[in-house]
């Protein structure tokens, strides 16, 4: 095919030749020209005046203009904002999605953007960002605070996604492939038997100390409770302090306690209770007695609703942070202070795993797979059980035959 003859072609937006005259059978100036769609295609706008020609001309580019407007969806979208500006978008809108995000997460995402995003290119417009600078600024902030760094990556890409909906930067920009920010998996430390008797002796001995009034032994009563909770159901420290009355079926050929909630703190409003972690977090888990005795026990006490609950707010769940508080200076400065209420779920995982596998351990876990399983805890022993003594006693050759 040969080149392409006659009028360059318009760009979109952009007006052709403008053609001006006087219609004296109306008595007006005209101003003509076509005008190139953002679909591609070509209309004519006419100007009209009865004042001048260039009155008519104005007449026409206005017209223009509400011609592109109306095709205009960027809202005000420009590469020319700054992220500040596109980040406060993106957060309204965040805030209102739906299903609704969770008021710690929203909360997280805005101290991201507040301490770290902001301060560092809150300013600059979304035309002077570039990759190669985000990715330095993500690895240097990793260095120094890797879960900040972790949660900043993850505003930006919802951030500059929202940028690339809008057309007012390239996917590219919010590629952080190989960045890595990976937190180091440590490996599980469980709480041995004896270590384990060690510990409810200490606790107890602590609670035995004189003190002002029956109320200051509830906390040591409820992290007993609590750990020992952990281990009969591999529950994380807010999901146990998560359990109502409701969520237990006491039934005698199979007592269960249906996890969905924990204590979550929101940020002006203190501890509430929330969804656990995640959908498939929800699960039913078999009680073994010794955990049923406890629930028993705390439901004759309390009653209905949450069976362990605040002092200060009645009804109201307790704070998992003073458990830990607790803990930490009842064992401080013994050979247990590493042990934490967390200690008591790797416990109980660690022995799962051990006895049946990754896969019934990841099940009781509440993860969807394995992996973290295998990775914090290790594969599954490979010692096979003795059974050497149904083998000799049902399938040794007699003596004489052999």
């Amino acid at each position: 095919m040969g080149a392409r003859r006659g009028r360059p072609a318009l760009s979109i937006g952009q007006l052709g030749k403008i053609n001006e005259w006087q219609d004296k059978s109306v008595g007006c100036y005209k101003a003509q020209a076509r005008l190139r769609l953002p679909n591609g295609t070509r209309t004519r706008v006419t100007g009209k005046s009865t004042l001048s020609a260039l009155d008519a001309r104005n007449d026409l580019n206005e017209k223009a203009r509400r011609k592109l407007a109306a095709w205009d969806t960027t809202e005000g979208y420009s590469p020319d904002m700054t992220l500040r500006e596109l980040a406060q978008r993106w957060l309204d809108d965040y805030r209102t999605q739906k299903p609704a995000p969770k008021a710690q997460t929203v909360q997280r995402h805005e101290s991201s953007l507040n301490a770290h995003l902001l301060p560092a290119f809150g300013d600059l417009s979304i035309a002077e960002l570039s990759n190669p600078r985000l990715r330095k600024w993500l690895r240097t902030l990793g260095s120094e605070h890797l879960a900040e760094a972790r949660n900043s990556r993850v505003v930006l890409r919802h951030v500059l996604a929202k940028g690339a909906e809008e057309g007012i930067c390239s996917p590219e920009l919010l590629n952080f492939d190989g960045v890595r920010l990976a937190v180091p998996i440590k490996k599980a430390r469980a709480i041995a038997p004896g270590e384990l008797d060690r510990l409810r002796t200490m606790v107890q001995a602590d609670r035995s100390r004189p003190r002002s009034g029956p109320k200051s032994r509830k906390t040591h009563d409820d992290l007993l409770d609590a750990i020992d909770l952990a281990l009969a159901t591999s529950l994380r420290i807010s999901e146990v302090l998560g359990i109502s009355s409701e969520d237990v079926a006491l039934d005698p050929k199979g007592p269960v306690l249906n996890v969905s909630k924990k204590v979550e703190y929101v940020r002006g409003t203190g501890y509430v209770l929330g969804s656990v972690k995640t959908h498939g977090t929800e699960r039913s888990i078999p009680l073994p007695p010794f955990a049923v005795r406890i629930i028993e026990r705390r439901i004759k006490q309390y009653g209905t609703g949450l069976i362990f609950r605040s002092s200060r707010a009645p009804g109201g769940p307790i704070s998992q942070n003073n458990l830990r508080r607790l803990l930490r200076e009842i064992l401080d400065g013994s050979d247990l202070a590493w042990v934490t209420p967390h200690s008591a779920r790797k416990t109980m995982l660690t022995a799962v795993n051990r006895q049946l596998g990754s896969k019934a351990a990841a099940a009781v876990a509440g993860h969807a797979d394995d992996k973290l399983i295998i990775s914090t805890y290790g594969e599954r022993e490979t010692v096979a059980p003795d059974v050497t003594d149904i083998t000799e006693t049902m399938f040794a050759p007699k003596r004489g035959s052999e």
